[in-house]
């Protein structure tokens, strides 16, 4: 694993610590769940575009937030 700092806004910041508690995982679990469906829908709508607008990053993490709370993630099992 690589260990990045990032700066979110602090509504996102709350989603994110409230998700990892209803689901009994730690934040960067969540974080990297959500950021791996956002890249996911990234690639797909990009199709091989090798730059990808601030706009459009923004557009699909919004999507993935949607997403995980619409049918979250399960939690890891124990």
């Amino acid at each position: 694993m690589v260990s990045r700092t990032v700066r979110l806004p602090f509504e996102m910041n709350e989603r994110i610590k409230a998700e990892a508690a209803a689901r009994e995982v730690n934040y960067s679990d969540v974080l990297r769940d959500w950021l791996a469906i956002g890249a996911a829908a990234t690639a797909v709508q990009t199709q091989g575009d090798d730059m990808v607008s601030r706009a459009e990053v923004q557009r699909v993490m919004a999507l993935a937030l949607a997403l995980a709370s619409v049918h979250p993630l399960q939690k890891r099992p124990a």
